[in-house]
């Protein structure tokens, strides 16, 4: 019986001896080095008295070098469930140039890319996403670990001649339909709804870039109206929706 048990705990401290050896080896050979690939904007937004090219730049704040890869595509049916991502392949025709479309950022550097616009007007908005693909380097022999790449989704947008932003609102038990019947996108954000009775009692609510033709359903926590910020490219107001049926028009 005491040999048995004897046999168990040395059993039962080496299977121990030999997981925690295991983790240890996982912990020390899984050093997570993170690729330092930053941009400086996230959007660009071509407004039709703007030049027809803008600059973004790609910080490499690793000290290896950092191969970026650039593609572009058209998002057609934006902000919908029809939305669809295209790869922009026939030159002849291409509305937005990105180049270079490779590039090799040496360690601690920067460079840019330029994109160019080539529509002459548009009807509406015009939506593309930038993608920056990195790579860097292999790990040197004497580091372990796995590299993280983050890749970003820049948004483009073309706007028309005349960009006007025209959202229209429908309270409804519960909730707010919200329409932008216009020819270009805006931005609601820090957004929020306050008790009818209780004004401290507020809530905060979600973001939403209503592209041209966009419907959104908002769930309200409340009854009685809420505030948005509305950024339409142009500057940024402070609207209320929901108090009627409301055509609120930016431009």
């Amino acid at each position: 019986m005491e040999f048995q048990l004897g046999r168990r705990l040395f059993f039962r401290n080496n299977l121990w001896n030999i997981f925690t050896g295991f983790i240890a080896s996982v912990a020390f050979t899984s050093i997570s080095v993170q690729a330092d690939m930053t941009l400086n904007r996230m959007i660009v937004d071509f407004q039709p008295d703007v030049a027809p090219h803008q600059d973004i730049t790609v910080f490499n704040g690793d000290q290896s070098n950092l191969y970026v890869t650039v593609n572009v595509f058209e998002i057609v049916n934006p902000g919908t469930a029809k939305e669809k991502r295209v790869p922009l392949q026939d030159l002849k025709n291409v509305p937005l140039v990105a180049t270079p479309k490779k590039l090799i950022i040496p360690g601690n550097s920067q460079k840019n890319v330029r994109l160019v616009s080539l529509e002459e007007s548009v009807l509406k908005d015009r939506i593309f996403r930038v993608n920056f693909s990195p790579a860097i380097g292999k790990l040197k022999a004497k580091k372990s670990g796995i590299r993280i790449l983050a890749a970003y989704d820049n948004l483009v947008i073309v706007r028309p001649e005349n960009p006007i932003a025209s959202i229209i609102t429908e309270r409804q038990p519960g909730r707010i339909i919200f329409q932008n019947k216009g020819n270009s996108n805006a931005i609601l954000q820090n957004g929020y709804q306050c008790h009818p009775e209780k004004k401290k009692e507020c809530e905060k609510l979600p973001n939403r870039r209503l592209y041209a033709g966009n419907t959104w359903e908002l769930k309200t926590p409340f009854s009685g109206p809420v505030f948005y910020e509305v950024d339409d490219g142009n500057g940024v107001k402070i609207q209320t929706f929901g108090t009627a049926v409301k055509n609120l028009t930016s431009r």
